[in-house]
């Protein structure tokens, strides 16, 4: 992984402390959506800007239709119990937070001390993540610092135009974004930003139902049928795992199975990269069946499990619960000190 220059680290903290200035969570928010496409990109970067409510202010940036479809599922986190350690471990996106010095990691802090920068209190530190699925957050690497100097640069215009005339500003409400882009029509010319309002735009399902072959789901309804209430959870542990082959440290994934009845763990399952999350939640279903029978109830708060196992709970008819599953809490921080 390439690191930035200090210079292009410099350039990058003049466009975000210029925009922190600007305070652009008083106009926005969070589900205020700025589309920024940079030349030389196919898809726009999608911006949320953080802090309308006073706590955590920040920009978040999401590449294309992907990085969209990540960001949706934040916005509707709310339909389900997830907890946000697998939420945020779930997403590919560039943060940049505005926050205080106990949360900025040493190298970030050094990086701050390097650059000569001096901030004080609550809300003023500047700092910055990349987030990817199976990966604990990083520092930027070169080619996101400099995407994201240049995302700032136009989210500062955005924010300038808007201040000045918020006739630009499109009607969030009715499901419009603000689109903002550089215009260079005439060559030798000194390209314009131009901001227009867009519909937002459609997603594809994010969480497949998982479906097997009729054969298969015979077999498996003649099982006895009992009053077990199965949970099952996906979750990421944040405890980070160092290894020679990647450029990032591993966030382990965790697919656990419950006997919420019997408070017992049935079967439990940290995750490798090339492992596929749902193919584990269903062949640990499926073996739990073989050897216990066909559970009541499928207790899930994960909408990955929750939309993934609709179909064969349906066949099974088994009931499927949407739970917080606070007693899973505990569980997780004993089996992160045993990492």
């Amino acid at each position: 992984m390439q690191q930035a220059t200090l210079e292009q680290w410099r350039q990058l903290y003049k466009e975000a402390d210029e925009l922190k200035k600007k305070k652009p969570w008083t106009i926005f928010e969070d589900i205020d959506l700025i589309a920024v496409q940079l030349e030389g990109k196919r898809e726009p970067y999608f911006c949320s800007i953080m802090g309308r409510q006073g706590n955590c202010p920040g920009i978040t940036m999401y590449y294309g239709m992907d990085g969209y479809s990540d960001l949706c599922m934040i916005m509707d986190s709310y339909q389900y119990s997830a907890p946000t350690t697998y939420i945020m471990g779930d997403i590919t996106c560039m943060t940049c937070y505005y926050g205080d010095v106990s949360e900025i990691e040493p190298e970030q802090r050094k990086l701050i001390q390097d650059l000569g920068l001096n901030y004080q209190g609550a809300n003023d530190w500047t700092y910055f993540y990349s987030f990817e699925p199976r990966y604990v957050p990083v520092t930027l690497n070169r080619d996101e610092v400099v995407q994201c100097r240049k995302i700032m640069e136009v989210l500062n215009k955005v924010v300038d135009m808007v201040m000045e005339d918020q006739e630009y500003l499109p009607d969030f409400e009715n499901g419009e974004l603000l689109m903002a882009g550089w215009d260079s029509d005439q060559e030798g010319e000194e390209p314009s930003l131009t901001i227009y309002p867009l519909p937002v735009p459609n997603t594809l399902p994010r969480f497949p139902t998982i479906k097997v072959e009729d054969s298969v789901l015979e077999e498996f309804k003649g099982y006895e049928r009992t009053d077990m209430e199965l949970v099952m959870d996906l979750n990421y542990l944040f405890t980070p795992i160092d290894d020679p082959d990647y450029d990032r440290p591993i966030n382990p994934l965790l697919v656990l199975a419950y006997d919420l009845k019997e408070d017992f763990i049935l079967a439990g399952d940290v995750l490798t990269l090339d492992h596929d999350e749902m193919e584990t939640v269903v062949s640990i279903f499926f073996h739990i069946i073989e050897k216990y029978g066909i559970p009541k109830k499928l207790y899930a708060r994960n909408p990955r499990i929750l939309i993934g196992m609709e179909y064969l709970c349906e066949q099974l008819q088994i009931e499927i619960v949407n739970d917080p599953l606070q007693e899973l809490d505990d569980i997780y921080q004993d089996i992160q000190q045993t990492i």
